[in-house]
């Protein structure tokens, strides 16, 4: 069946280029006879075999049909080119369709399709139309350059549009195109302010547009994703705060090279409030350009040069922002970044500094405030030269708690944990290595290899299902037979034949009494796009996999920036084209962007003959192993997603006796010492869909009751938890019930942060 044209709109007619005619040229509109001529042009590019009957029967003799709507282009009296209006108003009253849009081959090339376009436009807006619309095909890309150049715009009638148009806008090397229209800006992007004295005050310069766009997608993605109440100050509207500094947590300093927007006269009002208890975190390592009474409070004793760094390090201390880093840990930039150097006091080492000890953050105490000041530039936490989800988010969102005044607010993720299991099968000891893991407390997700479970391995599963919480889904035939994707080929399967794959693997689900889990993660992420109504209407919600449909694994991928940050590995959005299907990803998993808006995963390779877990280690070795595995986990509990263990089942298999004790031994004391709670994967999806779908909009703190207030607005599903930390920086987490469209608390502190 031939794909639906595609649809651009253009939404109004205001400012349209001036209709200029090259010399040679001339413009006319249709006389009677014509047919034959417009035949002749069509003949050249759009259908075949048309006659002045065929003409007639579907324009000229139509009663949509406008004769000083019909344009030409002549040359030397033949006509070259064509085009109509036709009136048939699909988005609106008031507009029109610019139709039959073809040229002789012979004038192609020439502008000719732009210019008869734009004859059309004008006669649109002559005529009282207020929009235009037009259909076009994916391959007919310098049509589509033409009709950009007029403003026209792709409009998406469907989910499968976005990913076809970001392949033409890859063709047209149009990438601001693919960023403006195929990928709306995540929400994450967007400024979405708060209210109350527990709100942040983010300070911001949309004059200087690179770098406010850099700091909404990365500083304000954050706070986003943290879900901290803030609200703007931009300089370039040249105003005063709206509310006292002093009615603030905090000001933060987003953007790169702000000092020169800044007025003495809010300088100082910023150093009063900050000797007066509040936060202060600047991002903006350009302090040479701060007014002189912002600098006089910094814990830098002088800023002397700017020099470049590629590598930073967190070294070894009991600070709050650092305690639980991995110390001497060393962080590899893609790009070297700007740094400031500085001298500091000795009283004041730096929390974070370059590999030739160089700070690169520091921190301090002016009057009752606390200050963070980092020395790089902000663009640390953009994804081209390192970007969140990286391994620093907790140094980030740290520094932003312990600087701001208490109690401190947010509504992040839960420490929560998950155990998944890929391509099992029982094949080896009978899914015997399950049950020290269901004794232990968790609800592992166990990906199954449908055509390799053996017989009594079903009976086995069964069993386990009817007295244990075990997520058990289909996520492959063999190890390299997808159930979703045809692996070898790299391309999705006809509809009938994935349709009788899955129907037989549900099948023997239903045989054996296990329910399917409503987890969807397809052996090596690949699936169909026919796979997805298929899994969404077997009432999957989940996704883990960061692709979209049709792409193969080691093949090069769409990027689709994925909320909150456009990392590929940390993933809390829906999948983009399909709503009702939510990525819950957080899978420190190294990859690279490359041209065309494209990403490219980039794990290292394998050492033939050996698998993550090596047969025959000794206890000390499988726990090394082991801390692989959990620093990916502790990866995503810093950045506030979430931390999952994953392993394949022939890793676990290949161990020696005793091993897969050890290494549960080991997981369960990592998540005991970071305090993390287990949970089940499809609980984690459920909480963080609730999560991104309500905002904390209000949060404000009545010190003489103890009495803090907060607002959500949005809806959830499930009870949510507010993070709030007390002047020692301790975290305490209360849930609320849940919630439709808004829902107002108030919280009596003080015995409940004391206890």
């Amino acid at each position: 069946m031939a794909e639906q044209q595609l649809h651009m709109i253009r939404p109004n007619l205001d400012d349209l280029p001036d209709l200029i005619i090259p010399e040679e040229y001339a413009l006319r509109t249709y006389q009677p006879g014509d047919e034959a001529a417009w035949c002749a042009i069509m003949e050249t590019g759009i259908g075949s075999n048309w006659t002045i009957e065929e003409c007639r029967t579907q324009i000229t003799g139509q009663d949509l049909f406008l004769p000083d709507g019909f344009f030409f282009i002549v040359y030397d009296g033949e006509p070259v080119a064509a085009a109509c209006v036709w009136p048939t108003a699909l988005y609106g009253p008031t507009s029109a369709q610019v139709h039959m849009v073809c040229a002789k081959p012979a004038h192609r090339g020439k502008g000719l399709g732009y210019l008869v376009t734009l004859a059309l436009l004008h006669y649109m807006r002559d005529h009282d139309y207020e929009s235009s619309y037009l259909g076009t095909d994916d391959f007919r890309i310098p049509a589509i350059k033409s009709y950009l150049r007029l403003g026209f715009e792709p409009a998406y009638l469907e989910d499968s549009h976005r990913v076809r148009w970001a392949a033409i806008f890859s063709d047209t090397e149009k990438t601001d195109q693919w960023w403006r229209h195929v990928r709306p800006e995540p929400a994450s992007y967007q400024i979405r302010e708060a209210s109350g004295n527990r709100a942040l005050l983010v300070i911001l310069d949309h004059s200087q547009q690179d770098t406010y766009n850099r700091a909404r997608r990365t500083i304000l993605s954050a706070l986003y994703h943290l879900d901290i109440p803030y609200r703007v100050l931009d300089l370039a509207e040249g105003r005063e705060p709206s509310q006292a500094l002093s009615t603030h947590q905090a000001v933060i300093l987003a953007q790169e090279g702000l000092g020169d927007s800044l007025s003495e006269s809010l300088a100082r009002q910023m150093v009063k409030a900050v000797c007066d208890g509040i936060g202060f975190i600047s991002f903006d390592h350009c302090i040479d350009r701060y007014p002189e009474s912002l600098i006089a409070i910094l814990p830098v004793n002088s800023a002397q040069t700017r020099y470049e760094t590629q590598r930073l390090v967190v070294p070894a201390s009991d600070h709050f922002i650092v305690r639980t880093h991995e110390p001497e840990k060393r962080h590899t930039l893609r790009q070297a970044l700007e740094l400031m150097r500085v001298e500091t006091p000795q009283h004041n080492p730096a929390l974070m500094e370059t590999d030739e000890q160089m700070p690169v953050m520091v921190v301090g105490q002016v009057g009752e405030g606390r200050i963070v000041q980092y020395l790089v530039s902000p663009r640390l936490w953009d994804v081209a030269y390192y970007g969140h989800g990286e391994g620093l988010d907790d140094v980030f969102w740290k520094s932003i708690v312990w600087a701001s005044r208490k109690p401190f607010v947010m509504k992040a993720m839960p420490s929560y944990m998950t155990f998944q299991v890929q391509h099992a099968s029982g094949a080896s000891d009978g899914f015997d290595w399950l049950r020290p893991v269901l004794s232990r407390g968790w609800t592992p997700y166990v990906g199954v290899l449908t055509e390799e479970v053996h017989t009594d391995d079903w009976a086995i599963m069964a069993d386990i299902a009817s007295t244990d919480n075990v997520i058990w889904y289909p996520q492959g035939m063999t190890e390299k037979r997808g159930l979703y994707y045809h692996h070898p080929r790299s391309q999705a399967y006809h509809d009938n034949e994935l349709r009788a794959r899955v129907a037989q693997a549900e099948e023997k689900f239903k045989q054996h009494g296990i329910p399917i889990g409503h987890i969807f993660y397809p052996s090596y992420g690949e699936y169909g796009r026919n796979a997805v109504p298929m899994i969404m209407g077997a009432e999957v919600r989940y996704s883990l996999s960061p692709f979209l449909p049709n792409e193969a694994q080691l093949a090069d991928h769409i990027h689709w920036e994925p909320g909150p940050y456009g990392h590929p590995g940390f993933i809390l959005d829906d999948l983009f084209g399909f709503p009702g299907l939510f990525v819950t990803r957080a899978d420190p998993e190294p990859y690279e962007l490359i041209q065309n808006r494209r990403f490219r995963i980039t794990k290292p390779p394998a050492v033939p003959g050996r698998n993550l877990l090596e047969p025959g280690l000794s206890p000390p070795r499988a726990i090394n192993i082991v801390d692989k595995i959990i620093s990916s986990a502790k990866m995503g509990l810093d950045a506030r997603f979430y931390g999952g263990i994953v392993l394949k089942e022939q890793d676990i298999n290949s161990l020696a006796p005793g091993e897969w004790e050890v290494i549960l031994d080991r997981i369960d004391s990592f998540a005991a010492d970071t305090g993390a709670i287990k949970m089940a994967q499809d609980a984690v999806g459920a909480y963080a869909r609730s999560k991104v779908q309500a905002h904390l909009g209000h949060a404000s703190y009545e010190k003489d009751a103890d009495e803090l207030h907060v607002a959500f607005t949005g809806s959830t599903t499930v009870p949510l938890h507010l993070q709030i930390f007390d002047d020692s920086c301790r975290e305490r987490a209360l849930a609320f019930d849940t919630f439709e469209e808004r829902l107002e608390e108030s919280i009596q502190l003080g015995e409940w942060l004391s206890e």
